[in-house]
């Protein structure tokens, strides 16, 4: 049960590799039918008589005679001379090799029974082929076996079955059978595909992929209800404020065993960690830590602490007056900020407020997210799943360590982002 709600799972996902596959398949099948040559084959049939016998010992000997002869009579349908002969009864603008290459022959099974055949792109000059071969190859026959200078001697080949137009077999496959096999193909190449996509997939998608990623716990997790990209709305809604508030105890009390276990002399009193900052980064651009940031300013402030927001790289809008948010937001655009002007911001907001969360909506290695860690005494990572990849989230840790920045935590976001041509979020 669980491989098949994996499978689902997987199709779900990847579905549109198997409409593409399936589209390009099937029209590939369909124009093949449509523009493969049609032949048809039509088909004679010649019988052998047997010598004149008086007794059954001569009866069973000239059996045995006739089906000998009919191995040797097939060959016979190849020669140069008989196809020659053919083509001057019919008329036909074609070499003998040429004609030899269309025409075939066969015995029925234990019977001294030729069928011969014929192939053309016309059902009826298929037909005339076959027809013409039936009527000239007695006579061939005759002259060969040297019979043709007694008259009371019958002949020993006899047309038995004409062919015809109305019964010539049309060569090659189906619409339905052609469709059928490029239904087929195209369900084993999606598959290939699919598996392909899914071995060397490395975006993590569930909560155990994140954490084992990152090495730390997922401190919240915001659906897609954070849908505007840097632009708070002033109030979140019932379960996004919940959600907000849960990550902003786990952020304060990481903080505050960070302050403990810190050299810069914090204290043990909560209240001796007011000025604290943490970075809130990506591990890729977009990854809605903007929106993450502000809901878990909002978060954090609504436990009592005073709260600032400066958000590097993308746009904040002033929250409404009445919104009753008590987050400081400030936006600094990354292409007219340099680490100085950053640096001063930050410092004037941490002295004024107990908490500042520095929201970068670049990728983690980007310039601002380093410099937003190097002045933060933390950090929380944030994460798309299905966006973010373990490499990526890999090479935040590195960052993080490089720099001795203690995380956190992650933050996973659902957010639905809208990228502009320089890579921030608007």
């Amino acid at each position: 049960m669980e491989l098949i709600k994996l499978t689902w799972y997987v199709i779900r996902r990847r579905w549109p590799v198997i409409l593409i596959v399936l589209v390009v398949a099937l029209t590939g099948g369909a124009l093949y039918n449509a523009t493969q040559k049609s032949e048809y084959t039509a088909s004679t049939s010649l019988f052998l008589r047997a010598p004149d016998v008086k007794t059954s010992t001569s009866a069973y000997q000239g059996d045995l005679f006739s089906r000998q002869r009919a191995q040797t009579y097939m060959n016979i349908i190849t020669s140069d001379e008989l196809a020659q002969s053919v083509i001057d009864k019919l008329g036909l603008s074609m070499s003998p090799s040429e004609l030899e290459s269309r025409v075939s022959a066969s015995t029925v099974k234990e019977t001294v029974i030729i069928v011969l055949s014929a192939k053309d792109s016309d059902p009826q000059e298929a037909a005339n082929i076959a027809n013409g071969y039936a009527s000239v190859f007695a006579s061939y026959v005759a002259k060969v076996e040297n019979v043709q200078n007694d008259p009371s001697v019958p002949p020993l080949v006899t047309v038995i079955n004409a062919a015809s137009a109305d019964t010539a077999v049309r060569g090659g496959y189906s619409l339905t059978m052609t469709l059928l096999v490029a239904l087929i193909v195209a369900l084993v190449v999606s598959a290939l595909i699919i598996w392909f996509l899914e071995y060397f997939d490395t975006k993590p998608r569930t909560r155990r992929d994140i954490e084992e990623a990152a090495g730390a716990p997922v401190i919240a997790t915001f659906g897609s209800d954070i849908d505007d990209p840097g632009v708070p709305s002033g109030s979140l809604t019932p379960a996004l404020a919940e959600e907000a508030q849960r990550a902003g105890v786990a952020v304060r009390q990481r903080l505050q065993q960070v302050a403990r276990s810190d050299d810069a002399g914090y204290e043990d009193d909560v209240d001796d960690t007011d000025g604290a900052a943490f970075a809130l980064v990506g591990d890729r651009a977009g990854v809605g830590a903007v929106q993450a940031g502000y809901a878990m300013a909002e978060g954090i402030a609504a436990s009592g602490a005073s709260v600032s927001l400066l958000t590097l790289g993308a746009y904040v809008a002033d929250v409404p007056a009445d919104s009753g948010s008590s987050v400081t937001l400030l936006s600094l655009p990354t292409a007219f900020s340099d680490e100085a002007t950053i640096r001063e911001s930050l410092e004037q907001l941490r002295s004024k407020t107990d908490y500042v969360v520095v929201a970068s909506s670049s990728a983690v290695t980007s310039v601002e997210s380093e410099v937003a860690l190097s002045l933060s005494d933390a950090f929380v990572l944030c994460v798309a799943p299905g966006q973010s990849t373990s490499v990526g989230i890999r090479e935040a840790v590195r960052v993080s360590d490089g720099i001795h920045k203690p995380m956190l935590g992650v933050v996973v976001t659902h957010a639905v982002q809208t990228p502009t041509v320089s890579g921030v979020y608007v």
